[in-house]
């Protein structure tokens, strides 16, 4: 069987554990797939998923392909042991971060912030072509995206975890320069809270089915961005977009897609710049030929088919080893 182990939560958001469940939902056809997590926010993550869970004496005296997506593998002391249960090892890396021994290596990254070390007998799979988004973005991928004249919709996905404050400030903004406005609603946050920003702005229109994102993207003229995954998300989808970070490491994922010619820099989002802002949102909404170049390039640095070749290489794996 396939365990896949991700960890997520208010610390580093959701990003992992969303991961794990395409994962899930490519694999679930052909193994019998199960999630194992320790910490109580991602438990409670998987528990409204409404997948299997197992616990740590339920993966012994089975055969198992341990899929692991960690941020912080050393805090979790029963990684090593796991380990020895399992056949064969997967481990998906953001950057070069959190490098572990395993058989195989995932890091979709377009760069690595920590370069790897090549080890014998180890398979590495790295760059923009391994990067596991959802399925449906690579339908989105070979649309043919509309760009129109004066860019009219907007697109915000500022994490799991945001801050409804700051999720106010760009909706108030976007709404007075005659925008539409569509925003993912994170897990981190209360049905209450959503029930509150929805008075205030009643004409956003929120999107809290993930199955909906990829769409969303694709008819989105502009997209406000925070964090790793939506980058390439927006990417994929031929989306023109405004990035923002919230620590170094995004900031390094950020950079390096603006070394690549996608992404306009909104810089911190804690420090948020109205002034800037709004200067930069004005310009993407006139200038039809940057926004078609912007979303050309992005196409081309990501194609949405990560999932598809994660899931030819363990079917080719998990018969090598068995």
């Amino acid at each position: 069987m396939i365990i896949l182990w991700a960890e997520g939560g208010s610390r580093i958001g959701s990003g992992h554990l969303n991961r794990s469940l395409s994962i899930y939902n490519i694999l679930k056809g052909e193994f019998p797939v199960y999630f194992y997590a320790e910490d109580s926010e991602s438990i409670e993550f998987y528990e409204k998923a409404d997948v299997k869970i197992v616990k740590y004496d339920d993966l012994k005296n089975n055969e198992i392909f341990l899929i692991t997506d960690l941020r912080f593998p050393e805090e979790h002391d029963s990684l090593s042991d796991i380990k020895k249960f399992a056949f064969a090892h997967l481990s998906i890396n953001d950057m070069g971060l959190s490098q572990i021994y395993s058989d195989l290596v995932f890091d979709g990254h377009i760069k690595n912030l920590i370069p790897y070390k090549k080890k014998e007998g180890v398979k590495y799979f790295l760059g923009p072509r391994y990067f596991l988004l959802k399925t449906k973005f690579r339908h989105f991928n070979k649309a043919r995206k509309k760009i129109r004249k004066r860019a009219k919709k907007v697109y915000i996905s500022l994490g799991g975890w945001f801050d409804v404050n700051i999720l106010r400030k760009f909706a108030e903004i976007l709404l007075k320069e005659g925008f539409s406005v569509v925003a993912s609603w994170g897990f981190g946050k209360t049905n209450r809270e959503r029930r509150l920003f929805k008075k205030s702005f009643p004409s956003v229109h929120i999107v809290v089915n993930g199955s909906y994102i990829p769409r969303k993207y694709y008819e989105a003229d502009i997209a406000i961005l925070s964090g790793g995954i939506s980058f390439y998300e927006a990417a994929a989808t031929g989306t023109p977009s405004i990035l923002f970070y919230k620590d170094h490491y995004q900031k390094f994922t950020v950079e390096s897609f603006l070394e690549k010619g996608f992404g306009f820099s909104g810089g911190n989002l804690f420090d948020f710049k109205i002034d800037y802002f709004l200067e930069l949102i004005r310009k993407l909404k006139y200038d039809f030929s940057l926004r078609e170049q912007h979303s050309q390039t992005g196409k081309s640095l990501v194609d949405g088919l990560g999932l598809l070749r994660l899931k030819n290489i363990v079917k080719e794996e998990y018969r090598r080893f068995l």
